[in-house]
């Protein structure tokens, strides 16, 4: 609350996406002029790497990932919407899905484990379905983003979506939810999906894995629009 009292006051709010501008608007008595969104960026180390980098190699050996795997974006709160993610893979055809797990980067410390494997567990998924990847520096998230399968950002809520943006830097075939700032970022309607229909979700998933041409559109606009 002290901080809306602190926006509330101010002569010019510079928002990180549309629809931040937007929430802000919607909070606070503020002129619309006083209130420009600036967007943002990502760093020029998220870009696309060789093939045979050995990074992404070593990387692959320290995190256990011997074949393709889904990446995703999230944590344990509801707005990352994690365990409508897990219930859509775990919908996916497995001659679909193939042997691919979910790997999550991020620091998950006790409960926090045990609640997203509860979650994994109650969509259905086995154990060895997703993998914790733990903190990553950045060099490693470059790493991880170019050796995805698929980006996938399910958010109900994001202020920005930047690992939207820094898959696509990479070269990652990214989806995402079609919420909050999500389109801002990924910029086409038919790789966004409904984040609380779990159906449509599973079956956007189904297509980013196995449709090549969309897989290559889904690339090719993807480093296009971060700039790459």
């Amino acid at each position: 609350r002290l901080k809306l009292g602190a926006l509330a006051r101010a002569d010019l709010v510079l928002a990180i996406s549309e629809f931040a501008a937007r929430d802000a608007l919607d909070r606070l008595s503020l002129d619309p002029s006083s209130v420009v969104n600036v967007s943002a960026g990502r760093a020029a180390m998220f870009r696309p790497l060789a093939p045979d980098d050995p990074g992404v190699a070593d990387l692959r050996r320290r995190l256990r990932l011997d074949g393709p795997f889904i990446l995703a974006s999230g944590t344990i709160d509801p707005h990352k919407n994690l365990d409508r993610l897990f219930r859509a893979v775990a919908q996916v055809p497995r001659d679909r899905r193939g042997n691919r797990p979910v790997v999550l980067p991020g620091r998950f410390v006790g409960r926090q484990k045990e609640i997203l494997a509860r979650m994994a567990s109650d969509a259905g998924l086995p154990r060895d379905a997703f993998r914790l990847a733990g903190y990553l520096s950045d060099e490693d998230l470059v790493r991880l983003y170019n050796a995805c399968d698929l980006m996938v950002l399910p958010s109900l809520d994001e202020g920005f979506g930047l690992p939207a943006l820094e898959a696509m830097a990479c070269g990652a075939p990214t989806i995402g939810s079609d919420a909050a700032s999500v389109p801002e970022i990924i910029g086409r309607r038919d790789a966004l999906f409904d984040p609380r229909d779990v159906s449509a979700m599973g079956r956007l998933i189904v297509r980013g894995l196995s449709d090549e041409d969309f897989r290559r559109s889904l690339v090719a606009s993807g480093l296009e629009r971060a700039g790459s």
